[in-house]
């Protein structure tokens, strides 16, 4: 049997159990449809299964510390005891963002898949994909995101993949490239003008009926929930005790050299170590204290 895993996200996890684990999920929407809710949603519930868990975004990763914890998910303490790696992309800029210029260098994946190995991380959040699924050469699309997915898959790491709603050709084949390979997708939908939002599960691979579209709120200090439940804040979980020596480096991995404008720095709100050779092209680590974090 194959286990299956919680996402955080009650709308889901009631009705199918969970995702699979050592899978990938796929969840889309237009901007303030409630993607990074659900992203650090699922961050939370891994925390508390004793999950190492680590998030790539496009935004800032000092600025994803403080729309986390305004939303009442406080990962600064995740952090500081070592379970989560908080990265985010180097040259995201916004406006900047359509598919074709997205596009990461061929060691990108090389430097994330050694964080995920050194670290022994269980959990990945990449909010969003497109950086790794945009390809120049059109016909080889489907190969490209099959290849990339099946990579997570034999890291055994739970992912979740973010991608916004697609509104052109080409956005609408990325997603239908991604929904063929993961066994979970998602779309999470807004209407700005009466505030309502929907959750849909638009694939869950072994079901054979989906269920309905669920109404859904986002409710400081518990993220999405589905209206008419209790909206009283949960208590936060327990800060986790930092992973024994064996499991976890006491130090951050130091990436392998790059050329200039590598595809995602270290987050400034990991540990700072000086670069053997400062002068040296390569992923960018800012230095920053735990407690600006």
């Amino acid at each position: 049997m194959i286990a299956k895993t919680l996402t955080g996200l009650a709308a889901l996890d009631e009705q199918y159990g969970g995702i699979y684990r050592g899978r990938a999920m796929l969840a889309c929407g237009r901007f303030g449809a409630g993607k990074t809710v659900f992203c650090l949603q699922f961050v939370q519930q891994g925390l508390r299964q004793g999950e190492r868990c680590l998030m790539l975004s496009a935004r800032p990763a000092a600025d994803q510390v403080i729309y986390a914890e305004a939303l009442g998910f406080p990962i600064g303490e995740a952090i500081s005891a070592g379970n989560l790696i908080l990265l985010e992309y180097h040259n995201f800029v916004p406006g900047r963002d359509r598919e074709e210029d997205m596009i990461l260098p061929p060691d990108g994946f090389v430097q994330l898949k050694k964080v995920i190995d050194t670290n022994v991380v269980q959990r990945v959040v990449l909010d969003t994909v497109l950086p790794w699924i945009s390809v120049r050469s059109q016909d080889k699309l489907a190969e490209h995101v099959f290849s990339f997915v099946r990579a997570f898959d034999r890291l055994n790491t739970t992912t979740l993949l973010t991608m916004p709603k697609p509104v052109s050709p080409m956005a609408f084949r990325l997603k239908n490239a991604v929904e063929e390979v993961v066994p979970v997708s998602a779309m999470l939908t807004f209407d700005p003008g009466s505030g309502r939002r929907f959750l849909q599960v638009t694939k869950f691979l072994g079901e054979r009926k989906l269920a309905p579209e669920t109404e859904i709120a986002i409710v400081p200090g518990m993220g999405i929930v589905k209206t008419g439940l209790d909206t009283r804040p949960a208590e936060p979980p327990p800060a986790m005790a930092p992973r024994p020596a064996e499991t976890a480096p006491a130090r951050a991995p130091e990436p392998a050299p790059a050329r200039s404008g590598s595809s995602f720095r270290f987050s400034s709100v990991i540990p700072y170590l000086p670069p053997a050779n400062p002068a040296a092209p390569g992923v960018e680590r800012q230095a920053h204290n735990k407690e600006n974090s």
